[in-house]
């Protein structure tokens, strides 16, 4: 199936989808293949992109307007890829940007339960050191800070 022939499928379903995400998702798909239609791909990677466009068509088929429209969608997305090696825009940045906030999740806690730890055996240092010096109460802690 050519990216052209595609395209007026995905056209043809936009028209009556039953729900509004498979709309927004088919016409994100539309201009997915726009853009690989204006992209100068060589004879190899046009056929197997048809071939993956083909099993795709044959999903939808199968489903009908069952078809969750987003995950044929990022099939694709994973096919060129892997395949054809191409990403679309800030792919890399938002990877970096969800590993940088699960490092700084993580790190984080860590270095809260490391300055946990160090707060607290400065704390019983200082303790120990007003009770030598004979300038702590016997009294119990109520609970409140300072």
């Amino acid at each position: 199936m050519t990216l052209l022939q595609f395209k007026e499928f995905l056209v043809d379903f936009r028209a009556n989808p039953l729900s509004k995400r498979n709309q927004q998702y088919t016409e994100q798909f539309i201009r997915l293949i726009n853009e690989l239609q204006a992209r100068q791909l060589d004879d190899f990677a046009r056929e197997r992109l048809e071939n993956e466009l083909q099993l795709l068509y044959q999903n939808f088929q199968i489903n009908g307007h069952k078809t969750h429209v987003k995950k044929e969608y990022h099939k694709l997305l994973k096919f060129l890829k892997r395949e054809l090696k191409l990403t679309p825009n800030y792919y890399y940045t938002q990877i970096g940007v969800l590993v940088g906030g699960l490092a700084a999740f993580i790190f984080g806690f860590l270095f809260l339960f490391i300055g946990m730890i160090v707060g607290g055996l400065i704390g019983f240092y200082l303790d120990n050191c007003v009770q030598k010096r004979g300038e702590s109460l016997r009294i119990d802690w109520d609970g409140h800070f300072c």
